[in-house]
């Protein structure tokens, strides 16, 4: 299992702000809906990208918007937009991008009604399975404690066979990104634990960090995030730092994604 960041290009359509850029998108209007509503995959993935860049931007006091929508119809139709801003940011107008964003990229995943599932770290959608409304509101409380160093994957350590099995792609798109984006200072990072799920981060410094601060902070990102998923997927071990701005974080991570 992966957490990806992704929407209408390979990975991901980037959600801007001052500092960070991430990914995902949706947003609608509440819909009468079944109860007991289950997520899919690629909708926890989503979920767990936002619910983590939304924890790391207000601990960085940044002020930050995000949210999830989907249509409860149509699988995968799920879309997590977030936006930051200085001190100075308008909350509305953040809000009202998020929204925009997010109906115009919920439809483009297939949703005709889409409905709020989560803000701001609430969950808002009421018909929600028990075990997925649980695991959504643990989540959200837990992410402090999932704080660790990011430690280079070691040897003997395997991941799973979908990392290995697409990490030429990812290695492409994020060098790719990179390049186009050179004058933001972005950094990116690949983790992957020893129980199946993993994780990227994407991060445009800009003025406001130096290259290891920038590079400490996507690190970060993505330990979380894939931390996040082992709870849900009810996973133990441990994740570790797979593959950074074109570099391998060790001899062992090289050997596990490409051998």
């Amino acid at each position: 299992m992966m957490l990806e960041e992704r929407s209408r290009s390979l990975y991901g359509r980037v959600v801007a702000g001052p500092a960070c850029l991430v990914i995902l998108a949706a947003v609608a209007m509440p819909v009468a809906a079944p109860a007991d509503t289950v997520l899919t995959e690629r909708d926890v993935f989503r979920f767990l990208n936002v619910a983590v860049s939304h924890y790391v931007q207000n601990e960085e006091r940044w002020t930050v918007e995000a949210a999830c929508y989907f249509d409860l119809q149509v699988e995968d139709s799920m879309s997590c937009p977030w936006r930051t801003g200085g001190g100075g940011a308008d909350p509305h107008r953040l809000r009202q991008r998020v929204k925009q964003d997010g109906i115009k990229w919920c439809k483009k995943n297939g949703g005709k009604s889409c409905t709020l599932l989560w803000r701001n770290g609430k969950l808002v959608f009421d018909s929600l399975s028990p075990e997925d409304s649980a695991k959504v509101e643990s989540i959200v409380q837990n992410i402090p404690s999932y704080e660790s160093e990011a430690v280079p994957l070691p040897e003997g350590v395997e991941v799973s066979g979908r990392l290995r099995g697409r990490f030429a792609k990812i290695r492409e798109f994020w060098k790719d990104r990179k390049k186009k984006r050179s004058s933001r200072k972005p950094h990116y990072a690949v983790c992957a634990s020893d129980a199946g799920p993993w994780s990227t981060s994407y991060q445009e410094s800009g003025q406001t960090q130096t290259k290891a601060e920038g590079l400490k902070s996507v690190r970060r990102m993505c330990m979380l995030k894939c931390r996040a998923a082992m709870e849900w997927f009810g996973r133990n071990g441990d994740c570790y730092l797979v593959f950074e701005d074109g570099k391998f974080a060790s001899e062992a991570a090289r050997k596990a994604v490409t051998e």
